[in-house]
């Protein structure tokens, strides 16, 4: 399994890095865009043909989807554009939403069948794509959001990507003794966080320990959150080995 860091600042473009991005890549089989939020499709540029890749989302919101719709001209309309639509794994809305922010008239909505295999995630079975199984679970936030758990069918390498999430049974059981959780960490530990939200750094790092993962990759910091804090407070509460992911950054296992 391999894991390549496209864009990982929290909910809006950092100057040093694109929203909500990742490569997920089994030996063999077409790479899969994580999420793709604002400013990613700079960064997958350089490391993949995009028509070449199929997709899993965690949500809908910007700082995860935004650059869909960059992916959907260069899809339709780049000389190395392809017919073969691109599978989507993602929420129930996506072709509404999508549609809705591709039309060119107010209030009506673009088809994008034409672009896009689309398979709404089932929390009742598991779903193949590309040489992984994929479990998805409710996250915590606001909308429909997902937390995924994830396993290489060639080798039985677990993954977890939190999504967005405040503490819960999603995240819970979706990282449960995987051997990488990569874990949105947005905030500090302090007074009056709003709820339902995002984890902190702290709490990354008990769910580390309690979950008995095998690595921690903290993403998702704010640009206005002190990165260094959410690390220190990850340490703190966890003996698991922690980082802080970083731009280009390409884990395997």
């Amino acid at each position: 399994m391999r894991l390549t860091v496209v864009g990982c600042s929290g909910s809006v473009v950092s100057s040093h890095s694109p929203a909500s991005c990742y490569l997920l890549q089994s030996a063999g089989h077409r790479p899969i865009i994580m999420d793709i939020g604002n400013g990613s499709m700079g960064g997958l540029q350089d490391l993949v043909d995009p028509s070449d890749c199929d997709l899993v989302l965690s949500h809908l919101h910007p700082d995860h989807v935004a650059d869909i719709s960059s992916l959907i001209v260069w899809r339709r309309y780049s000389h190395k554009s392809t017919d073969t639509s691109a599978t989507v794994l993602g929420p129930s809305t996506f072709l509404e939403k999508v549609g809705e922010w591709f039309a060119d008239d107010y209030g009506t909505r673009h088809d994008l069948t034409d672009t896009f295999d689309f398979r709404p995630w089932d929390l009742a079975a598991s779903q193949s794509l590309n040489g992984f199984t994929f479990r998805a679970f409710r996250a915590d936030h606001p909308g429909e959001a997902y937390c995924m758990r994830v396993t290489e069918d060639s080798t039985g390498a677990t993954f977890c990507f939190s999504g967005d999430t405040g503490p819960a049974n999603g995240i819970r059981t979706a990282s449960a003794g995987v051997d990488v959780f990569l874990c949105e960490a947005t905030w500090t530990t302090q007074p009056h966080l709003p709820e339902h939200m995002h984890m902190t750094g702290t709490l990354a790092g008990e769910f580390a320990t309690d979950n008995k993962v095998g690595r921690l990759l903290l993403t998702h910091v704010s640009p206005w959150t002190d990165k260094e804090a959410v690390l220190a407070e990850a340490l703190a509460a966890t003996t698991v080995p922690v980082e802080l992911v970083t731009p280009r950054a390409v884990y395997e296992w």
